[in-house]
């Protein structure tokens, strides 16, 4: 079941995913209580969804750092976990995978820009991700 809100999330990996230029986007929100990171889209992956935990893989350790990380190889970081690629037969190289933080300032989500078509991502790139993140922010929050 779509709702609202994943509408507008999907219509905004949209914009950032051909704005930086990106093979797939994917916005995540985190579970706190489960532990969890859970995939509210995952362009380029039909109606599957990624649940992870936070202490597994990329996304999970941006949820629980709030740290960004620009990588030019997934695979050279040991922390990728390679079981969505595994699973999909996809191959993850370049990523930026960023916070998403509340009013607060916690995290409440994770932004994850895959595959830069034209090689890697850019600071450009990093400070348009950003702004989708505030984006993001501001519709994962209004529908709490």
């Amino acid at each position: 079941m779509t709702t609202g809100v994943d509408e507008q999330l999907r219509a905004l990996a949209m914009e950032a995913q051909g704005d930086i230029k990106a093979d797939r986007c994917s916005i995540f929100e985190l579970d706190r209580e489960k532990g969890e990171v859970y995939s509210r889209v995952a362009l380029g992956m039909g109606e599957q969804s990624i649940r992870l935990s936070t202490s597994r893989g990329l996304v999970g350790a941006v949820a629980r750092s709030g740290q960004v990380l620009n990588l030019r190889d997934a695979y050279n970081d040991p922390r990728f976990d390679r079981s969505t690629d595994q699973r999909t037969g996809y191959r993850t190289k370049s990523l930026l995978t960023m916070p998403i933080r509340g009013k607060d300032r916690h995290v409440i989500g994770v932004f994850q820009a895959l595959n830069k078509v034209s090689g890697i991502f850019t600071e450009e790139d990093e400070a348009k991700l950003q702004r989708y993140c505030e984006q993001a922010s501001q519709i994962l929050t209004a529908s709490s």
